[in-house]
């Protein structure tokens, strides 16, 4: 788990309350996403008030859209103010005195904020854990990233993660269905 100093932790916390906006209502991820290290990264700018803006940033594997992950970036501090993990390994949240290891273990999908101290921790909400099937869907889970993290649109709009199907061959429609060979 990450740590910052209380003061910037005490800040990033303030941010996580606001009701928050994006600018653009749809994060698409399609052939203008950037691709680093084997994944598509989409984002859009996100409003925390009137004069202070950051960004929302979507993060989807190329050969497996159920490994994703949502950010929202201030420019405060390097580390995400809030976000989700789709997958990755079990986090455990140390500064849980008097639990057991058990109980403070956290397994994917799980959200991520940071206490008023500074302290970055893990944690799953009644969503995650009725809904952890339907949440491998990147464009469900960023809905309820955005309902967690209280992010909306400027617009009445909901805001929505949108693909393009040919990007991820799994989807891709078969070019020879339709077909047929003797």
């Amino acid at each position: 788990m990450r740590r910052v100093p209380a003061d910037i932790g005490a800040k990033l916390q303030k941010i996580y309350e606001l009701d928050k906006s994006l600018e653009e209502c749809v994060i698409n991820v399609d052939e203008k996403a950037k691709k680093i290290n084997g994944c598509f990264l989409s984002k859009s700018e996100v409003h925390f008030t009137e004069k202070d803006s950051g960004e929302c940033i979507a993060i989807v594997m190329m050969h497996d859209k159920q490994r994703h992950w949502f950010h929202l970036h201030h420019p405060i501090h390097s580390s995400p103010c809030f976000r989700y993990d789709a997958a990755g390994h079990v986090h455990t949240n140390p500064h849980s005195v008097g639990r057991t290891l058990a109980k403070r273990m956290v397994p994917s999908p799980h959200f991520h904020k940071f206490t008023e101290d500074g302290l970055e921790y893990a944690y799953r909400t009644k969503v995650v854990d009725e809904e952890e099937a339907a949440l491998s869907n990147p464009s469900l889970a960023f809905h309820a990233f955005c309902s967690e993290g209280k992010v909306a649109c400027s617009s009445d709009d909901n805001p929505s993660l949108e693909f393009k199907p040919s990007l991820f061959p799994e989807e891709a429609l078969d070019p020879l269905e339709g077909h047929h060979f003797p």
